[in-house]
């Protein structure tokens, strides 16, 4: 629009560069419209524009307003826009209907000034709903850094930064602590010796990026609340006091776990009482009074060896280190739970081997624990399903059960059994699962602990009385001596660095650049001298599969204190030989000073048939649209289809339904896996599967869903068709693209019970079970699975998985291609059927 004014009411626009722009001094007014899929919606130079009732819906980006704009808003819907509203000039909207996410990922869609008066589904206006997120993201942040869960706490703390820079200044600091943690050391030191937080120089001092003073000490963050009574005079002290307590009270919790009714009372009564001693500082980060109650959170700097020190001398303790090793394994049909239980069992410093799943029963896991030695197996077991809820269309009705068994590995016998189902209810179900494994873990969690902390007690070695028995006298006294703390300025000679892996991820062949940008494994290195190492090199190599050992160098490696070290990888081509599944050993090594320790840890490679069906776009890897054959296969296709019709709208409707006729033609039948069907490890995070490449199908002229559908997949691809695929009702279902618009389907005399309205286009469902009888038996057979597909069932298109997963174009096999036009008569017989 150019100078000029306009009403719509009842409109649409969609699919373009732009759907509406005004400029010029145009005037609009649109009620009852709907902007979608366009690049930007609505863009206004100047002039002005009046809304209401419109909705803005899967576009990059909704309105747009670049001068100033006079603007009347009154009631508008977000949907799924890339960016909601950038805007130049303030805008005032009555009200607005956006999805229900998290309140930052909503406030990061608008850009520039914007007032809305009510936020829908927040209840709030965005002024309310922007405050509430900053508290939003700091509780984040400090929920993170108190479960030592540092990878999350730098993603907040990164949103916070970008969405909040003067907020991000009390806690630079913060940020530069749980970069020292993760083996950023270097950008650590930067953001600490930047910071103006009152606690910066013993920060520095604490992590070994400058000279301490007193005794070493551990940073612990915790979060405090405390009614306000009065006039709130003196309340920061209590908090500061309140604070060190807890953070004492953690810290003895993280290392003897929960202690016996006569040993509690002990600490409570010698420890907790003169807790302030154990302190070096505490320190508030963030604090706000709402209503009647305080909050704060804040870092207190605990002598932890002072802590230990008293709890030997008290009997509660006789060693820091744990006396038994345990494995954990997960089993099932996800892996929600098993990482949340291995960081309580680091928290509590147990000594600890994650294992590849091998089933649900200790006798799987011979091998594993014959390398790994653990003296426990303890096995997580999750199983989910989900139906429609009767309380709401809008929610799911999510059933969770999870199971955690301890066996003990030398006899084979199970010691403990903790298990429960619990119900949620939830508009996502991947998210729904979650929450309710979640859930469950929660109610069972103290109990997996304890049982755990008592089977190390009793395994535990006794401990040589302290008095000699009868006339006999010890060399000074014949009374008892306290025992002495442990020492604080000199280290211990025999101690230094204890490096274990905290996870390790498998390695697939086809899939050598997984690592480049993920982690492959996580290291816990571990200071047990009283003093702080400085300047310590690590090194990682898979020997014979690396180009060159991965290396980090760490600045410092506090006193008593860990830190968690994520790495990544490079494999060189060698995996793509390897022919079937092996194991080998990843070597691990830390320098420092004279010393190095080293430690060995087993790796799984699978072949590079082999892959996990967690995502479905792993497909992606066995695609080869260039292979030989299928390259000839798809020329024929091409020629045949133009013989059989010159209509462009329909070419890739034959095309998709001829390829089919072609692999019945030569044979191709759906054979069951009978171990490990695709639909039942199709999702699982722990279970694996093997897939034929498509020339090798077309060899072999059998195989399972996957490899069917890599080999049709692969087909389509070289001919120009897109293909799409989802699991629903335990059956898969395989649709094509026909390119045709969903408005053309009546006059095509398609039915909706025939096909899928996806993207705005009509697609075939075929069932490729059903191949052996035919192109249309098999389009009617999946029509019929189709129906189960709702709206919330995510397909995964072959066009979007090549993308994220580059074709590995591996094992493909010479054989003699039978021409296409050799089954002429069933691709006649296919378009007489359509005609008809």
């Amino acid at each position: 629009m150019i100078n000029s004014e306009a009403r719509f009411e009842d409109t649409r626009f969609e699919s373009f560069e732009v759907g509406l722009k005004s400029s010029q001094n145009s005037s609009v007014s649109i009620k009852k419209a709907v902007f979608g899929y366009n690049k930007t919606a609505f863009l206004a130079t100047s002039g002005g524009f009046n809304f209401d009732n419109v909705e803005f819906a899967h576009n990059n980006e909704g309105m747009s307003v670049l001068a100033d704009v006079s603007t009347l808003i009154g009631t508008i819907v977000m949907k799924n826009n890339i960016l909601d509203i950038t805007t130049e000039t303030p805008l005032e909207i009555k009200k607005a209907t956006v999805p229900d996410k998290e309140s930052y990922e909503i406030i990061r869609s608008f850009r520039g000034s914007v007032k809305i008066d009510y936020v829908e589904p927040f209840k709030k206006s965005l002024s309310q709903l922007i405050n509430a997120s900053g508290n939003d993201l700091m509780t984040k942040i400090g929920d993170s850094l108190m479960s030592e869960n540092f990878e999350d706490a730098l993603k907040y703390i990164a949103l916070l930064k970008e969405l909040f820079p003067k907020r991000y200044e009390d806690i630079q600091a913060i940020d530069g602590y749980a970069l020292f943690k993760t083996g950023m050391q270097k950008d650590a030191r930067v953001l600490i010796e930047g910071s103006k937080a009152p606690y910066v120089k013993r920060l520095a001092g604490t992590l070994g990026l400058a000279e301490q003073s007193g005794a070493p000490t551990k940073v612990r963050f915790v979060r405090v609340k405390i009614p306000v009574f009065g006039n709130g005079e003196g309340i920061g002290k209590i908090a500061i006091s309140k604070a060190t307590k807890q953070s004492v009270k953690e810290h003895i919790k993280s290392v003897t776990g929960r202690l016996p009714r006569k040993k509690s009372y002990i600490v409570k009564d010698k420890i907790m009482s003169a807790a302030d001693k154990y302190s070096a500082g505490a320190y508030a980060v963030t604090t706000k009074v709402s209503g009647a109650k305080f909050e704060g959170f804040y870092v207190v700097f605990l002598d932890t060896n002072l802590i230990l020190a008293d709890l030997q001398d008290l009997r509660i303790i006789g060693n820091k280190k744990r006396e038994i090793k345990i494995g954990l394994a997960s089993c099932g049909d996800g892996d929600i739970i098993r990482p949340e239980l291995a960081k309580e069992l680091n928290n509590l410093l147990f000594p600890l081997a994650e294992l590849p799943a091998k089933g649900c029963g200790v006798t799987g896991y011979k091998e594993d624990i014959d390398i790994n030695k653990p003296d426990v197996l303890v096995i997580v077991k999750e199983a989910a399903s989900a139906s429609k809820s009767r309380v709401s269309k809008n929610l799911k009705m999510i059933n969770a059960d999870m199971d955690v068994v301890i066996f003990d590995t030398k006899t084979g016998l199970q010691l403990f059994d903790a298990s429960k189902g619990v119900v949620v209810y939830h508009m996502n179900e991947s998210m729904g699962r979650k929450a309710a494994m979640r859930k469950a873990f929660e109610s069972v969690k103290q109990n997996v602990l304890d049982k755990l902390v008592e089977i190390e007690r009793k395994r535990a070695p006794k401990q040589a009385p302290q008095v000699a028995s009868g006339n006999k006298k010890t060399a000074s006294s014949s009374k008892a001596q306290p025992a002495k703390k442990a020492a604080k300025s000199k280290p211990d000679p025999n101690k230094g660095i204890v490096l274990s892996v905290a996870g390790v991820e498998p390695v697939f062949a086809n899939m050598p650049n997984a690592f480049i940008n993920r982690p492959f494994m996580t290291l816990i290195i571990e200071n047990e001298s009283t003093e702080n190492i400085s300047k310590s090199e690590l090194t990682l190599d898979v020997p014979g599969y690396f180009p060159a050992p991965v290396s980090a160098e760490l600045e410092s490696i506090p006193a008593s204190d860990r830190v968690r070290l994520q790495l990544f990888a490079e494999f060189t081509d060698n995996l793509k030989k390897i022919s079937r599944t092996k194991r080998t050993d990843a070597v691990i090594s830390i320098k420092y000073g004279k010393k190095e320790t080293k430690i060995k840890y087993p790796i799984v490679i699978f072949d590079a048939h082999t892959t996990r069906w967690n995502n479905g776009e792993k497909i992606g890897l066995y695609i080869d649209e260039e292979d030989v054959g299928v390259k000839a296969i798809a020329e024929g296709l091409v020629a045949e289809v133009a013989r059989m019709t010159d209509n462009a709208q329909l070419k890739k409707l034959y095309t998709g339904m001829a390829t089919l006729d072609y692999l019945n033609g030569i044979g191709v039948k759906f054979q069951a896996d009978a171990k490990r069907p695709f639909v039942s490890v199709y999702g699982s995070n722990t279970k694996v599967d093997t897939a034929k490449y498509p020339s090798e199908l077309l060899a072999s002229k059998s195989g399972d869903g996957d490899d069917i559908l890599i080999a049709y997949g692969s087909i389509l691809k070289a001919t120009g068709v897109d293909m799409a695929f989802t699991v629903s009702d335990g059956k898969l279902v395989t649709l094509f693209d026909t390119s045709i618009p969903e408005e053309l389907m009546k006059k095509l005399g398609f039915s909706k019970k025939q096909v899928v309205i996806y993207d705005e286009n009509i697609w075939l469902p075929i069932d490729l079970t059903k191949l052996d009888a035919g192109s249309v038996t098999a389009w009617e057979s999946g029509a019929k699975i189709a129906s189960t597909i709702g709206e919330d069932t995510k397909l995964v298109v072959l066009s979007k998985a090549l993308k994220k997963y580059q074709p590995a174009r591996l094992f493909r096999q010479k054989s003699k291609v039978i021409p296409v036009s050799t089954f002429k008569a069933k691709y006649d017989e296919l378009k007489t059927k359509f005609q008809k």
